[in-house]
């Protein structure tokens, strides 16, 4: 775990919050990125702006949690959409569409 992960989780924990609303500005939006990737079950909502770009290595790490999470189901849809749309043959819309849930923390969102 990194030092600012890390110092968010102490954060938590010293402040008795069994979850958290996350809100990450630039480089705080991957910190809150990765923290939720990492403890999913202790976020209840993030907002993110001004999002930067990850490092390979945290792209990496993403990608990890992410492919644990997924159902084997998912991971098929997954594969198969990524190979068809190379070839024109999908669209990141139907992509985003399997993925939406993976991301999405608060479920019970009413606009």
């Amino acid at each position: 775990m990194n030092n600012e992960m890390g110092n968010l989780e102490t954060l938590r924990i010293q402040l008795g919050f069994k979850k958290m609303n996350l809100l990450g500005e630039s480089w705080g939006s991957m910190l809150a990125l990765l923290y939720v990737t990492t403890y999913p079950e202790r976020v209840n909502k993030m907002l993110s702006t001004a999002a930067i770009g990850v490092t390979s290595k945290g792209l990496e790490r993403f990608s990890k949690e992410l492919e644990k999470r997924q159902t084997e189901d998912d991971k098929i849809k997954h594969s198969k959409l990524e190979e068809n749309l190379k070839i024109g043959e999908s669209s990141i819309n139907d992509l985003l569409h399997i993925l939406e849930h993976y991301y999405v923390i608060s479920r019970n969102f009413k606009a």
